[in-house]
């Protein structure tokens, strides 16, 4: 499983998630620092990440996109 942290995650999760070898990227190291939802959404959905986030609003595009 590989994570994708949104720009509101701290770093120490992704260090604590590496730490545990789980395939962790933050969404400023795919070029997507103060991106869109949607965009940030897109992205993991075409590269088979799940999105961990603090915002909301990617429960919403979850359901538009019911992927």
């Amino acid at each position: 499983m590989r994570f994708l942290l949104n720009d509101n995650i701290p770093l120490s999760v992704k260090d604590w998630l590496r730490k545990r070898c789980i395939n962790t990227l933050k969404a400023i190291e795919v070029g997507l620092k103060g991106a869109e939802n949607e965009k940030i959404y897109r992205y993991a959905i075409e590269n088979d990440f799940k999105i961990i986030t603090l915002n909301l609003d990617f429960g919403y595009l979850f359901l538009r996109y019911k992927r």
